[in-house]
């Protein structure tokens, strides 16, 4: 049975999903890889982007499952997975108005974006709500994960998800701005 938080993820990603086939879904070719300056992201990038973010996470559980997944020792400092977890969950909300790059792990393409990059988003949310569901009892045991892109950042599944939801809407509002400066003209 799905819990209610988990339930709770999956409606958050239902309504993304919609909220960015709704904003997109009409764009050119053109228009998803149009940038405002050389070195932003085009609204294909965003979304591209997005993918790269979430799907880095998805072999984890079976490592875990498998006993072949290490953790860094500070996985075993009891305040530390929790510190980590809120700070970078505060560094990834919307309303941080502070610009950060990103890793190298996660960037984007850098040439132009398919045009079929919603149904791939699409597609990819759906995966990612059932990855969700498959790892229900990640966040039920409160079990730990290392960030993809670096081991030393530990946090809960619950707060793992919790990020990759606010990730996803922080770049809805990038992507909008794209949009709004010239992406839809």
């Amino acid at each position: 049975m799905t819990t209610p938080q988990i339930q709770s993820f999956q409606s958050q990603i239902a309504s993304q999903t919609e909220a960015f086939i709704q904003a997109f879904g009409a764009l050119t070719p053109e228009q998803l890889n149009w940038k405002p300056k050389a070195n932003d992201w085009s609204v294909g990038q965003v979304i591209d982007h997005i993918i790269v973010v979430n799907t880095s996470y998805f072999h984890i559980p079976e490592q875990i499952r498998a006993g072949t997944y290490k953790y860094p020792f500070v996985a075993k400092l009891g305040f530390f997975p929790k510190m980590m977890g809120n700070m970078i969950y505060k560094s990834v909300l919307p309303e941080t108005k502070r610009k950060q790059a990103t890793l190298n792990i996660w960037e984007p393409a850098q040439s132009d974006i398919s045009p079929d990059i919603l149904q791939q988003f699409e597609v990819h949310q759906h995966e990612f709500s059932q990855f969700i569901a498959d790892n229900q009892d990640f966040v039920e045991k409160g079990t730990l994960v290392c960030s993809p892109a670096n081991k030393l950042i530990v946090y809960s599944w619950e707060r793992a998800f919790e990020i990759m939801l606010a990730h996803e809407e922080r770049h809805f509002q990038q992507a909008m701005v794209v949009m709004e400066a010239g992406g839809k003209n």
